[in-house]
């Protein structure tokens, strides 16, 4: 009876051994590896939901950030195209300013000239951005405008219009934050390029007066249009700046939320290395029972 005690007891004390054993290699790699579970069938229930909630975030934000600065390049290449018709639209005025104060009619060079203006802007207004047209709503498959070079946009009464216009009035919207949304579509019918076309079409019409009416028709519309384009750019720029703040707020909050979600499935030294050494200690001591027991060293154990 004393064999068979003195035998479980001596079998209780390897198993002792054996489990602070491994308990110390868990623990030592848990810190070398800085990972405070294996798997997440280990984590505690609040830290699990926690983990899931951050993971959630961080994938959210960093989707948003992608967007956000595609929308940014997106709304550059908005601006850079309609800055870029501005400067179309000062020469325009320049020119159709000088011809309109000179004494000499060449109305051929003015017919010439106005026509490749029509043809630059609607060049420009056919712009893409990632393989779709910028200003046809949401028919970006579709560029934005046809016959304008050979059809005028203003009707016999004198009424403008944006026949010339193939596209769509759908608004284009991105959520840039969780509490906005940014409007920043500009179709090729705006108020301004329909005014813009209409000026040079009167330009390209002038048959030589002496009132110069159709020329002075056609100055008058321009600076109307570049008011407005004036604008465009003003909002443009705006927007711009708006979606390039959200993107630096999103770039700190991830690095929080990431911050956040190591917090919670790394290591604290601090914490997790007196545990180690208090481990270690309960090994030694288990094994020196077993030693003295059986008088057996830790290298014949190990052996």
């Amino acid at each position: 009876m004393t064999t068979i005690a003195t035998f479980t007891s001596h079998k209780q004390m390897i198993k002792n051994v054996s489990e602070n054993y491994t308990s110390v290699n868990k623990s030592s790699n848990k810190i070398s590896a800085d990972k405070q579970y294996e798997s997440f069938h280990e984590m505690a229930p609040n830290d699990l939901r926690l983990s899931e909630d951050l993971t959630n975030q961080v994938e959210l934000t960093a989707n948003r950030i992608t967007n956000n600065k595609l929308l940014a390049s997106k709304l550059n290449e908005y601006e850079n195209t309609v800055q870029t018709i501005q400067k179309v639209t000062e020469d325009a005025m320049r020119f159709v300013q000088v011809a309109k104060d000179s004494s000499n009619d060449n109305t051929l060079a003015i017919k010439d000239i106005s026509t490749n203006y029509i043809n630059e802007v609607k060049r420009l207004l056919s712009s893409n951005f990632n393989g779709e047209y910028l200003f046809s709503g949401s028919k970006t498959n579709i560029s934005p405008i046809s016959h304008i070079e050979s059809i005028s946009n203003v009707l016999p009464d004198g009424t403008i219009t944006s026949n010339y216009y193939l596209g769509d009035n759908v608004t284009s919207a991105q959520k840039v934050s969780s509490t906005q949304d940014l409007d920043y579509a500009i179709t090729a019918d705006n108020k301004s390029f329909q005014k813009l076309f209409a000026a040079f079409h009167y330009a390209a019409k002038y048959e030589g007066s002496k009132d110069k009416a159709d020329l002075v028709k056609s100055f008058n519309l321009m600076d109307e249009a570049q008011k407005g384009l004036n604008e465009m750019v003003a909002v443009l720029g705006s927007n711009g700046k708006t979606v390039e703040r959200i993107i630096q707020n999103d770039g700190v909050a991830i690095i929080d939320q990431q911050a956040a979600l190591t917090s919670i499935t790394s290591v604290n030294p601090e914490l997790e290395y007196p545990k180690l050494i208090m481990k270690i200690g309960k090994l030694q001591a288990s094994f020196m029972v077993v030693a003295k027991a059986s008088e057996m060293f830790i290298g014949d154990y190990i052996r």
